[in-house]
């Protein structure tokens, strides 16, 4: 019953409106992530696996699995990308293959300002109803075992090889999650993300990134996370976050050669979700794998900063 009550205290996030979308310390590595705009921007085939694994120590506790890559269409302002993202806390799991189309214009010399779509469904599988039924709960017979909803998005990137600025809303469409969890009042809201950020050189082996990302969702407290990050002899990252409100972590990344490259990121939170629970650390773990492939049809323009 511990567990059953530790869980249902993590639904509680969907039945207001708060922090919905999967978040990563890494963004700021793959912005795909949060801009569909941000497709093709590298001018190369890229892909990248992340794993994100938080508050270690509770049953339940939220994992994320994500899947993204992207390419621009040869001999045209097209980008295109695909993501895939299994997100799960407790008993619900959502699944979210998504589509990214972007159209790069060129505004100077250096600068494009590209726009995107995002396009796919969202996948919502409970296991509430089992748990509610163990429970001996009449609530049980009012909650259903998965609902599929259509999902649209759209954002906005302009960038320079080393400066960006982009707003995106990833999803515009509401569903309505509460036959899944049998609360009233649980959607899935929308959430505005505006990202920031810029390099200069400290020294001939050492470049700077300062990086802004904003989140906004309804009836919440606008959230900034605020990163740092330092590129080494053109090899390794070294990088700290500050999200108001939550916690700070750090981050590294390792670039092995020109295709590969490994990160990994460790969030402390300042939140005080481990009163009460056994075992709990509180950390949060992230593991990233990037893979990307030059052909000579795609020629490297832009910067690999971003």
């Amino acid at each position: 019953m511990k567990v059953f009550t530790n869980i249902l205290l993590l639904l509680c996030t969907l039945g207001v409106y708060a922090q919905q979308d999967p978040m990563y310390t890494q963004y700021v590595f793959n912005m795909q992530s949060v801009n569909p705009a941000y497709a093709g921007s590298r001018n190369t085939l890229t892909a990248t696996i992340l794993s994100r694994w938080q508050w270690i120590g509770i049953q339940g506790a939220p994992s994320t699995q994500t899947f993204t890559t992207q390419t621009v269409i040869p001999n045209s302002l097209f980008g295109v990308g695909l993501s895939i993202t299994k997100d799960k806390i407790g008993p619900l799991t959502q699944t979210q293959p998504y589509l990214d189309v972007a159209y790069h214009v060129p505004v100077s010399d250096e600068g494009k300002l590209s726009f995107g779509i995002k396009t796919g469904l969202s996948v919502y599988q409970s296991r509430i109803g089992e748990l509610l039924a163990n429970a001996n709960d009449p609530n049980q017979a009012n909650v259903s075992d998965n609902v599929t909803s259509l999902s649209f998005g759209a954002g906005v990137y302009y960038y320079q090889p080393k400066m960006y600025i982009g707003i995106s809303i990833p999803r515009l469409s509401q569903s309505d999650l509460s036959d899944l969890t049998g609360f009233e009042t649980a959607k899935q809201v929308r959430h505005l993300f505006v990202t920031y950020g810029f390099v200069f050189d400290a020294s001939p082996n050492v470049k700077v990134k300062p990086s802004v990302l904003m989140k906004d969702v309804k009836s919440a407290p606008i959230e900034f996370d605020l990163t740092t990050s330092v590129l080494l002899y053109d090899k390794f990252w070294l990088g700290a976050t500050y999200r108001t409100g939550d916690g700070m972590g750090a981050m590294m990344q390792v670039e092995v050669n020109d295709k590969i490259k490994i990160g990994y990121a460790y969030d402390y939170p300042f939140s005080q979700i481990n009163q009460g629970i056994e075992n709990m650390t509180q950390a949060t773990h992230e593991l990233m794998l990037g893979i990307e492939f030059r052909f000579k049809e795609l020629i490297y323009k832009t910067s690999r900063y971003f």
